[in-house]
């Protein structure tokens, strides 16, 4: 098992603007300067740099518009930088309307900032003392040689920590005192290397209907299959017999998707359960590929020794765990532009700490540690608790009217470890969230929640798109 293995950071990136030596981080990685900024990005990366006398950036991954019809990312990143040099009001608006997994460094009005994707799905690392940033905690920890935090391995080897089936980190923690994650409505600024909210703006307009949300979604489901298609890409869907994959499944039957499932089980040799008989018969009615495949959860230590676990590991930052495992039944594959595209941001449209019973009334580090329910009660916790909403300006009127509990599961749960499990993703196929804009947000936070819970929107979207969809009852 070598270092410089080509899993290691795939689709990854490192922006500094001292200089390194990249050839000492990852061989074979490309190496630029592009306006001023020293770069250096995996051979599966997709950078595109954005000329422009007032508004330069450098962008990486994907993005798309389906409000403005641009889904092709050369153009979507350039209206980003034209927007930018109307001012930043037409620039949060523009924003607002973007879909893909990507960040971009653009030079605005204030100087130098990182943005990302309203989902964050593209995770940005940075320092808080040195003007650098990156795709993956670990990438940033070796070009500045850090150590772990004093904090991290007590955390992570918690009964509490070890219990839990979703692991991440409190607030933006990392684990490294000196390296943060950055979340979802805040930008990055490069000067004071601290993050500054841009979203909510206004107050939370009047409720919208099932009707004009169930439309929203159809149209971004719409223009998330149009770039799909318009640039040669093959939707791998993980269906099951909920609701967010079977939307995808019905907004995407025009991109030729293919599916599958996996079961997680003790043995690593069940594969088929009802989740997975409502899927293949899901994927029957519409005719597309199926395969359900088993997976070891949870992983073994003899598991850890691999190439593919060590990727995993270093990719993730260690607090994840040994080894994903269903990213093996698709390492050996050459997928191309094929891109996995997950159900991630579902659960912000439906709505997901409201339903739980440690719901949050106020912003404060306490409630946020009790609805994250790992070692809570802790002082590490609510540290880290504490510390984001400072950070990030998270105060009761900053909501404006929105639901903390929708911002509190938007930016830290879906913001850090749904952002990290798309880079888990990466390992084996580029990852993709199927539902990722932040005015499609806006909709269904503003929905009446007996309609928003019922998911009555989401349902009436799928018959519209698939009326057999439609029929087979969700579980």
């Amino acid at each position: 098992m070598k270092p410089e293995s080509n899993l290691i950071y795939r689709n990854g990136f490192i922006v500094s603007r001292d200089g390194f030596s990249p050839k000492r981080l990852c061989s074979g990685w490309t190496v630029s300067q592009m306006h001023g900024w020293e770069i250096s990005f995996h051979p599966d990366t997709h950078v595109l740099s954005i000329e422009s006398d007032v508004c330069p950036a450098i962008a990486f991954g994907d993005a798309f518009s389906p409000e403005l019809g641009v889904f092709e990312s050369q153009e979507a990143f350039k209206k980003m930088s034209l927007a930018m040099e109307a001012g930043l009001d037409e620039f949060y608006r523009v924003l607002d309307g973007m879909c893909g997994r990507f960040a971009i460094l653009i030079k605005s009005p204030n100087g130098w900032e990182v943005y990302h994707d309203a989902l964050g799905s593209r995770s940005v690392f940075y320092s808080l003392t040195q003007h650098v940033f990156a795709s993956h905690v670990e990438l940033l920890a070796d070009f500045l040689r850090l150590r772990h935090g004093d904090h991290f391995v007590p955390f992570i080897t918690s009964k509490n920590y070890i219990q839990r089936d979703v692991k991440y980190l409190p607030g933006t923690a990392t684990p490294y005192d000196d390296l943060r994650q950055l979340t979802p409505n805040t930008a990055l600024s490069m000067m004071d290397l601290r993050p500054k909210r841009y979203w909510p703006r206004e107050d939370i307009r009047p409720h919208v209907d099932a009707d004009q949300a169930s439309k929203a979604l159809i149209d971004h489901l719409i223009g998330l299959s149009r770039f799909m298609t318009s640039n040669g890409i093959k939707p791998f869907l993980g269906l099951t017999g909920g609701t967010d994959s079977r939307a995808l499944l019905a907004g995407l039957l025009n991109a030729s998707p293919e599916t599958f499932t996996w079961v997680r089980s003790v043995s690593g040799e069940s594969h088929f359960d009802k989740e997975s008989r409502v899927a293949k018969e899901l994927a029957e009615i519409v005719g597309v590929p199926h395969e359900s495949f088993p997976v070891k959860s949870p992983a073994r230590l003899n598991d850890a020794r691999d190439e593919v676990s060590y990727a995993y590991r270093r990719n993730t930052g260690y607090y994840r765990g040994i080894d994903g495992g269903w990213q093996r039944h698709f390492i050996d594959v050459d997928y191309g532009n094929s891109v996995f595209v997950r159900g991630f941001g579902g659960e912000i449209l439906r709505g997901f700490y409201q339903a739980t019973s440690n719901r949050i009334s106020r912003v404060n580090a306490r409630q946020f540690s009790n609805a994250y329910d790992v070692n809570s009660g802790s002082s590490v916790t609510r540290w880290y608790f504490d510390e984001f909403i400072q950070a990030t300006d998270l105060s009761e009127e900053r909501c404006f009217g929105y639901d903390p509990n929708d911002l509190f599961y938007w930016e830290h749960r879906m913001g850090t470890w749904g952002s990290i499990a798309l880079t888990e993703s990466d390992v084996s196929i580029r990852g993709m969230s199927g539902y990722n804009s932040r005015n499609l947000y806006k909709a269904y936070m503003s929905l009446d929640w007996n309609c928003r819970s019922a998911r009555l929107p989401i349902h009436r979207a799928v018959s519209v798109m698939s009326r057999a969809l439609g029929e087979v009852p969700y579980i």
